[in-house]
């Protein structure tokens, strides 16, 4: 849904954005297949969709020139301005919509992530498999050479549900190589990347979106 939201924003430059002319006809611009139910995908997308459209983004950098840095932006502009089709005839009065903040319209048209969605479609499955393939993605972009990152940070960046004992960071670090593998069948670039004992090795690969490729669109 956030891809989806990013990729909207960058392609048509604006910051309202159309979801649709119905629930379903939304659902398959994300390729998901309706079912109805508590647990059905309708409900299940709902769901999360009123969590994120509700949620406030953070981000917090270090630099030399100041010690520490935070922002904060709001999704949606303002809440009443999320409509999902619940309106009869909804298609003789309007598509549903969501306005972006001025601030995260900004930042994510200014410095967009380039992914395959393709690539996203097939880990559908695995959060964790998404999140581990747009940041290898992304510091292949500009990743010149190899670095050597504790797998401290990356329990810090990927696994904030496991505890920081010893046991909780054999778990994490487990999850994270088995979810590599995953990762590495439908991006092979991922398989570069070598597992140490108290580091992760990061060689650098191709991005699964090339420039030239984003130039050309």
């Amino acid at each position: 849904l956030l891809v989806w939201i990013t990729t909207e924003a960058v392609k048509t430059k604006s910051r309202e954005l159309i979801l649709g002319d119905s629930l379903s006809d939304f659902m398959r611009k994300l390729d998901l297949v309706p079912t109805g139910g508590r647990w059905g995908s309708i409900t299940r997308l709902k769901d999360q969709a009123d969590r994120l459209f509700s949620c406030t983004i953070a981000w917090r950098f270090r630099s030399p020139e100041k010690t520490e840095q935070g922002a904060y932006t709001l999704l949606s502009r303002r809440r009443e301005e999320i409509y999902w089709w619940d309106h009869k005839n909804q298609k003789n009065y309007f598509s549903s919509q969501i306005t972006l903040s001025q601030e995260f319209y900004e930042e994510i048209t200014a410095n967009p992530i380039v992914v395959r969605t393709e690539t996203l479609k097939a880990l559908r499955q695995s959060s964790l498999s998404m999140d581990i393939y747009t940041w290898i993605t992304h510091r292949n972009s500009y990743a010149r050479k190899p670095s050597y990152i504790k797998w401290e940070d990356l329990q810090f960046q990927f696994g904030a549900g496991y505890p920081l004992t010893s046991q909780g960071k054999r778990d994490f670090k487990k999850r994270f190589i088995d979810t590599l593998k995953k990762v590495a069948i439908v991006y092979p670039e991922a398989g570069k990347l070598r597992p140490e004992e108290k580091y992760l090795l990061f060689v650098p690969g191709r991005p699964d979106v090339p420039k030239l490729a984003v130039h050309k669109d």
